[in-house]
């Protein structure tokens, strides 16, 4: 209890004094400007909290009596020594009180006066409040009972008066189920009902909230005649109506606002101001401005808080202007702003997406001569963020950090958005060790902004390293995050990861939304890898049965129509959802031979509030490719005025596709669904991993070649170019009768294509032991040893004395300055096909492979292809063949990725494209060719 304190004497006459106190003291003086004159003593006192005005003295004793406002502070009986042995008491008369104010003060003599806790007597006399006076009265009926021994309870009073914090322990030390209104009703006589309302409001900050609630309904339902009804006034109704703001329980705070002015209990601006803030923190924010509109009406006049309060609502409505016109308003009533109107205004403006208001708001503050607090700073650095004023941000964190204010973990999530705007992770990451070393506990919300700003420098390790420490921190992931380390992931093709994130959250047991189950899905799929499109069918069967990713599916027969709606939300998981619904119709049309006989088919994409143009147009044009692809009749709608694309057939010529075995078994092959439905994906990351970083140490490789190894064709000649087609055809037939591996023919090739672009020339009649030499410089490099040729017999099958072939090699490693590196485009096609993951499927790679070589075998005798790297001739005949399978995606973005050829439409590979169309096209292999090869 502060400084009040327990007297505890060895005079019998303690009681007498104290009595006397209570009963006979008299005050001489006036309290004039906050201060108070003694005339007993001709003197002047500032404040009476923790001061006596008076002092009594008897015998073997004195009385201190301090008085504030009406309130008795303190008696104290200090005796000297007495001889005769006496009975301790103990008595503790009030707690600290409230300097003297000129709205409290102390009453003035010979007048009447109501005071909070009692009324002065004409003659002078204190009388206190009754009920405190009827716990005083119980107070000396065991005093009286001392000496019989039937007064004390372990050594004490059992009736003493006890402060708002001993109350809050006492309340923290029942039971749960014990109720706290009767254990603390003694407890309570002593206080008024300020005293109430603080208490109730301790409740609440030791998270004894609903202890509180049950305390003041208590108190409402006594008895009229009750000593602690009085108890129930404005300042206790005020504090219950703030309560309901911890639970957002408006319901409850409008009944007591309607039972408070039923009892005729006035509502004040206090009043109204924690209801307005119960409206905010429950949503309800234009009930929160109509009962600012009520305050008005009943003539209460807003104060500071509640201004502050008002400027909140307009910012969380979105209405900026009217949370700084607030500010003029203010002055204009004559209130004057406190810091943390200015801020509420600051932080309104940035709710609002207002920076530049909020940057004006801080010249005010700083105009009306008020320092800013950490508050402001963290305002003003989100300001700044928002501006893209980035470097005022960081300015105005070291001011924070030179001046050893206090950064707290909203400070640094706003100075980390501007990391994640500016792009500058390495700075996100040094705020984020600067807030550990200030013991900041991270949210959820930090941590999405520092893993999306790592993610946006493709860094997905460190991405990872982030979310490990989030989970560390026991910080929930929530969507957000999850979503920021998916796009990471796509960006850098880690389709790997994808599947693996899955795993983990899948484990973790979070609540995951269909957008997510969308993403993976959809990344996946379009990875293009077997077993990465294997798991995203799996995954979408199991999120269908939870509705969390499918193809909506209405039939409807009374107007002759089956519509499949497909929702523009991501490729992978339309053409799974399609291929599903194909191999369900199918199932139908065994079942029933009448089915589709007489009404159409439209699938409409994009069809809800939720499609966008763009999106449905893309979607369109590659579902439109895949079924064209695979021979369905349905052809595009959306040249016929419709808004939302659609592709239509008749019902008869649906059916008669679909029940075509060939056309079925290219169905099947769409997403090869017995294939990878048997394939292996429980430890899909662990298996492929070693995979994963072999191509692309691999793929590093090629680069590098490719950056060293350019051709030069203007340096080839003219006349090698007309003859090349034929050298090409002897470089094939050498390579065939020795059994050498294709790659061999294509190397040499390559490296005969290297020598002529360093400018040498052929002379006349030797060409074909040229090229029996680079064959055998090609297959030292590639073939096992038993399969290399010897120099001999490659004099033989060229028809030359012996050490012709070793003598020209020596001449074209010379040629070459000794390099004599070949990596051809069917090396990289290759490779493009193995990281896929082709040969794990053989039944539908293996006529892909065949159509994929013949194409090579044409590029590699055209000089069309001469300028194009074999990296890129690889990814656009790999493009090529996908798209006449209707593969989608044509171009899969784990490659996309990891080639840096994200874009088919670039030059050089929309180039290679056509090349490779025109090639097809003057060779007479049209597309219904290529996909019989298929079957």
């Amino acid at each position: 209890m502060g400084d009040s304190s327990y007297i505890a004497r060895d005079a019998p006459s303690s009681v007498d004094v104290v009595s006397n106190a209570l009963d006979e003291f008299r005050l001489d003086g006036e309290c004039t400007d906050g201060k108070w004159y003694d005339r007993s003593s001709h003197s002047t006192q500032d404040s009476f909290a923790k001061r006596s005005v008076n002092t009594i003295t008897g015998e073997n004793s004195s009385t201190t009596v301090g008085w504030a406002g009406g309130d008795l502070l303190s008696v104290e009986c200090p005796h000297k020594q007495s001889r005769a042995p006496s009975t301790s008491l103990a008595l503790r008369l009030s707690d600290e009180a409230a300097p003297l104010t000129s709205s409290n003060q102390a009453p003035q003599v010979h007048s009447t006066r109501s005071g909070p806790r009692g009324v002065r007597s004409s003659r002078g006399r204190w009388r206190g409040d009754p009920r405190r006076g009827r716990a005083y009265r119980k107070l000396w009926e065991q005093v009286t009972k001392v000496g019989s021994g039937e007064g004390l309870v372990d050594g004490k009073l059992g009736v003493f008066e006890m402060s708002v914090e001993d109350i809050v322990r006492l309340v923290q030390s029942l039971p749960p189920d014990t109720a706290v209104g009767p254990k603390v009703s003694q407890a309570l006589c002593y206080l008024d009902s300020r005293a109430t309302a603080a208490l109730l409001k301790e409740l609440a900050k030791v998270g004894k909230v609903q202890r509180a609630v049950e305390l003041f309904d208590w108190l409402r339902a006594l008895d009229t005649r009750h000593e602690l009804t009085a108890l129930c006034d404005v300042y206790t109704y005020t504090t219950a109506i703030s309560l309901c703001g911890h639970q957002k329980e408006l319901r409850r705070a409008l009944e007591l606002l309607a039972e408070q002015r039923n009892r005729g209990v006035q509502c004040n601006v206090h009043t109204y101001s924690a209801l307005m803030n119960v409206c905010i923190k429950s949503g309800e924010l234009d009930l929160a401005l109509d009962v600012f509109k009520q305050l008005r009406a009943e003539g209460c006049k807003p104060n500071v808080v509640t201004y502050n309060t008002l400027i909140d609502v307009y910012g969380k409505l979105g209405q900026w202007r009217q949370a700084s016109e607030v500010l003029v308003t203010v002055k204009a009533e004559g209130v004057v702003p406190e810091i943390r109107t200015y801020n509420t205004a600051l932080i309104a403006c940035n709710m609002c997406n207002q920076p530049l208001e909020a940057l004006k708001v801080y010249d005010l503050l700083i105009g009306a001569g008020l320092q800013p607090s950490a508050t402001t700073c963290t305002a003003l650095i989100s300001a700044y963020g928002k501006a893209g004023l980035y470097q005022n941000a960081f300015d105005t964190y070291d001011k924070m950090v030179a001046k050893k204010m206090e950064r707290s973990i909203i400070t640094y999530t706003a100075l980390m958005t501007a990391c994640e705007k500016l792009g500058d992770w390495e700075k996100g990451l040094q705020f984020f060790r600067d807030m550990q070393s200030q013991g900041c506990q991270p949210t959820t919300v930090l941590y999405n902004s520092l893993i999306s700003v790592v993610c946006q420098a493709r860094e997905w390790k460190k991405a990872n390293a982030v979310f490990d420490g989030m989970k560390l921190h026991h910080c929930k992931p929530d969507n957000t995050t999850l979503m920021h380390l998916l796009n990471a992931y796509d960006r850098c093709g880690e389709w790997i990861q994808v599947s693996s994130l899955f795993d983990e959250v899948h484990r973790m047991g979070l609540k995951l939304d269909s957008s997510f189950y969308h993403a993976v899905i959809d990344m996946l799929w379009c990875s293009g890898v077997t077993q990465a499109q294997a798991k995203a069918v799996q995954i979408f069967t199991g999120a269908t049965k939870t509705s969390k990713a499918r193809v909506g599916l209405q039939s409807n027969q009374e107007i002759g129509v089956l519509e499949v709606s497909v929702q523009p939300i991501r490729l992978g998981v339309a053409v799974i959802g399609l291929h599903k619904w194909l191999i369900e119709v199918s199932e139908m049309l065994g079942n029933d031979s009448t089915y589709l006989l007489n009404c159409d088919v439209s699938i409409v994409i994009g069809r809800g509030r939720n499609g966008r143009e763009s999106a449905c147009k893309a979607m369109k044009d590659s579902l439109l490719g895949m079924f064209q692809a695979l021979g369905a009749p349905f052809r595009s709608c959306s040249d016929d005025g419709r808004v939302v694309p659609t592709l239509e057939c008749s019902g008869y010529s649906f059916r008669m596709w679909l029940q075509n075995p060939d056309s079925f078994a290219l169905v099947k092959a769409l997403v090869c669904s017995d294939e990878q439905e048997g394939l292996d994906r429980g430890d899909i990351p662990e298996r492929l991993l070693p995979v994963d970083e072999k191509f692309r140490e691999a793929y590093g490789v090629i680069v590098k070649f490719e950056e060293t190894h350019r051709l030069n064709y203007e340096a080839m000649g003219e006349e090698y170019v007309q003859v090349r087609s034929q050298l090409v055809a002897v470089a094939g037939g050498l390579g065939h009768r020795l059994g050498l591996k294709e790659e061999t023919i294509h190397d040499a090739v390559l490296l005969m294509d290297r020598v002529m672009s360093t400018g040498a020339r052929f002379q006349e009649g030797i060409s074909t032991v040229v090229v029996a030499a680079l064959i055998r410089i090609a297959a030292e490099a590639s073939e096992h040893r038993q399969s290399i040729p010897t120099p001999q017999q490659m004099d033989l099958l060229a028809q030359f004395p012996m050490g012709s072939v070793q003598e020209l090699e020596n001449q074209i490693e010379a040629a070459l300055g000794y390099d004599t590196a070949a990596i051809s485009a069917l090396r990289v096609t290759k490779l493009y096909m193995e990281w896929l993951g082709y040969e794990a499927v053989p039944e539908w790679s293996a006529p892909a492979a065949i159509h994929i070589q013949s194409m090579l075998s044409d590029a590699l005798s055209s000089p069309a292809f001469l300028n194009f790297r074999p990296s890129v001739l690889a990814a656009a005949i790999l493009y090529h063949d996908r798209s006449t399978r209707g593969w989608v995606p044509y171009w899969p973005t784990s490659l996309a990725q990891i080639t840096g050829y994200g874009d088919v439409t670039s030059p050089e590979m929309r180039g290679a494209i056509h090349a490779i169309i025109d090639l097809e096209q003057s060779n007479h292999c049209p597309r219904n060719h290529i996909l019989a090869l298929t079957l």
